[in-house]
């Protein structure tokens, strides 16, 4: 896709179990995501396969599981989930996979909306990249603001030192997919989950942790031919 900014309405679609917890303005990077939004739209290239994903490049970044930031680390029955505020991101040391082999809940309990006040909600789809990305970041840490990021787990490889500074710096962060290729992610309903979890294995991979939240690219998810199930 071409380089371009493009503004919309608040949105982005909170599938199966999630939560979203950055507090900002209205903004998003997709191409068609209905969400107020500005970035850089890049054409994808890499492949869904897990074999595509066995390592990734040799800049990686040191996993940030111990580094102490202001967010949630779910439990094991996910009963400290509800977010006192919105600016706190929820996420999980567990993969889905992980959690029905250990008997243990895959689903959020029923969370009650932070609506004290008035918020808006920073959201940007289609990163990381290393051009785009860092001046947004620069801006938010000028204004002291944060934002969600749903990021596309081939371009967390590419730029893992941006994912590290998004998620050290505070901001939320958001599955949007391992291609954001349309063509791989909306034959069937198999093609779109095995895409989210293999940036589910790349978000682990590079910072510790897994999103609870994710944002189909596109909200296309009324292309696939059966309902999603519940992971």
């Amino acid at each position: 896709m071409d380089n371009k900014f493009i503004w919309g309405l608040i949105g982005g679609l909170i599938l199966l179990t999630g939560i979203s917890t950055s507090l900002a303005k209205p903004h998003t990077e997709s191409s068609a995501a209905p969400a107020v939004a500005a970035a850089k739209s890049e054409t994808p290239t890499a492949t869904t396969t897990a074999a595509s994903q066995t390592s990734a490049p040799a800049e990686a970044t040191k996993p940030a599981a111990a580094i102490k930031q202001p967010f949630i680390v779910a439990n094991a029955q996910l009963t400290n989930v509800q977010p006192a505020d919105p600016y706190t991101p929820v996420y999980d040391l567990l993969s889905v996979q992980e959690r029905r082999q250990q008997g243990l809940p895959t689903a959020l309990p029923p969370i009650t909306p932070y609506k004290q006040g008035k918020i808006a909600y920073l959201t940007f789809d289609d990163g990381p990249d290393n051009k785009n990305t860092p001046a947004v970041l620069d801006i938010l840490k000028q204004q002291n603001v944060k934002g969600t990021f749903y990021v596309v787990g081939s371009f967390c490889y590419a730029h893992p030192d941006v994912l590290l500074r998004m998620f050290k710096e505070g901001h939320a962060i958001g599955n949007h997919s391992y291609s954001h290729d349309y063509d791989k992610l909306y034959p069937n309903v198999n093609n779109f989950l095995n895409e989210m979890f293999s940036t589910e294995k790349v978000l682990r991979e590079l910072l510790g942790y897994r999103s609870f939240i994710i944002r189909d690219p596109v909200a296309s998810l009324a292309c696939l031919p059966a309902p999603i199930p519940l992971l």
